[in-house]
Parts: C-alpha cells; structure tokens; sequence
C-alpha cells in the first residue's frame, strides 16, 4: 500500500465521508462535555472564593463584636468604679460632717460646761 491509500484507509476507518455528520456529533459532544467540566471548574472555584470570603466576614463581624462587648463591659467596670468611688466620697463627707458637729457640738458643751463652772466658782 503506497501512501495515498493508507490516508484513505484511514479516513474511511475513522471518519467516512458518508459519516461526517456523525463524526461532527462526537466533536458536539466532546466540545460540551469540555465546555462543561471547564463550567463545573469555574463554579467550584467561585463557590471556594465565595465561601472563603463569607468566612472571613463573619470572623471579623464575630470579632468586632466580641471587641465591642468587651470594650462595654470595660466601661461599665469604670461607671461602678466611679460610682463606688463617689459613694466613698459621700460617706466620707458625711463623716466629716458627723465629726464637725460633733466637735462643734463638744464644743459647745465644753463653752457651757467651762461657763456654767467659771460662773459656779
């Protein structure tokens, strides 16, 4: 067999010219299932991304408000701090003043008593 009639065994065998609209079917076929794997690539990549992303959002949401929640529990330590503070103040005043009529009252019973006895003697 010279050249030229391999070639036609070989384009009878494979792809005859009665059969060309078949051959271009399998060519349909192989072209759609490329097309579709290459879409299921393409969709399974975006999804990962998407998912990734999604997952990177609620992390740093969760954090803030994790931050948040503290920064509140952090000031109202400082308020109770504060107030407790301010009540000791208070207390301490009424002390202060609870002393102050104390004495102020002592020392009026000591000008009367001190009276009373210089006036007796």
């Amino acid at each position: 067999m010279d050249k030229g009639s391999a070639w036609n065994l070989w384009n009878v065998s494979i792809c005859p010219p009665n059969r060309l609209p078949y051959a271009m079917l399998w060519v349909v076929v192989v072209v759609a299932v490329v097309v579709v794997v290459v879409v299921v690539v393409v969709v399974m990549v975006v999804v990962v991304v998407v998912v990734k992303v999604v997952v990177v959002v609620v992390v740093v949401v969760a954090a803030a408000a994790v931050v948040v929640i503290v920064v509140e529990e952090e000031e109202e330590e400082e308020e109770e701090e504060e107030e407790e503070k301010r009540k000791e103040k208070k207390k301490t005043k009424k002390k202060k003043m609870m002393m102050m009529k104390k004495k102020s009252y002592s020392s009026v019973l000591y000008v009367i008593l001190f009276s009373v006895l210089s006036y007796l003697s």
